[in-house]
């Protein structure tokens, strides 16, 4: 086998090593890229469920002062606490601040879950971009391996060797 076929067989042979190399460490970096994806998303969604338990503070505090005002309100009137009407109206303040506050952990543990729905998702992604990398990487290898045998076998029987489409002296293609 003449040095300049060798030459060319080799960088074939090289030229697919890099190209699966590039191909896997394109899928481990969308990989890590979908993992802090995921990993902020879930962040959020701790950070929302906190804002809602904050808002639901505030919500049982603007209850409690609307209650503690009507029962002041009353006191000044002359209307007893234990009266029927002023007992009715503070379970209807009291029944409003709870849904106030139940809807605000709701409305933040529902933000919460769509954003860790979202961060398996992200997950996933990336298990299956760095899988797919390996197996076109595997695809690339083999093809490469087939292309450089057949390559091999063709200067072994002193056939022309071809490399890109031009053909050269000595019936070596040059490209």
């Amino acid at each position: 086998m003449a040095g300049l076929e060798t030459l060319a067989l080799a960088a074939t042979l090289a030229s697919t090593a890099v190209a699966a190399g590039g191909t896997i460490l394109s899928g481990v970096q969308a990989n890590s890229a979908a993992q802090a994806q995921a990993s902020e998303a879930e962040r959020q969604a701790d950070e929302q469920r906190a804002v809602a338990q904050r808002e639901a503070i505030n919500r049982r505090r603007e209850a409690d002062l609307v209650l503690s005002r009507q029962q002041a309100v009353g006191a000044a009137s002359g209307v007893s606490a234990t009266d029927k009407t002023m007992l009715d109206l503070a379970a209807d303040v009291q029944r409003e601040g709870d849904f106030q506050v139940a809807s605000a952990l709701y409305g933040g543990e529902s933000r919460g879950r769509a954003l860790e729905y979202q961060a398996g998702i992200d997950r996933a992604r990336g298990r299956q971009a760095r899988l797919s990398s390996f197996v076109s990487a595997g695809g690339t290898v083999l093809q490469g391996a087939g292309y450089g045998a057949s390559q091999y076998m063709n200067l072994t029987r002193g056939q022309r060797f071809s490399v890109g489409g031009v053909r050269g002296a000595g019936g070596l293609t040059y490209g």
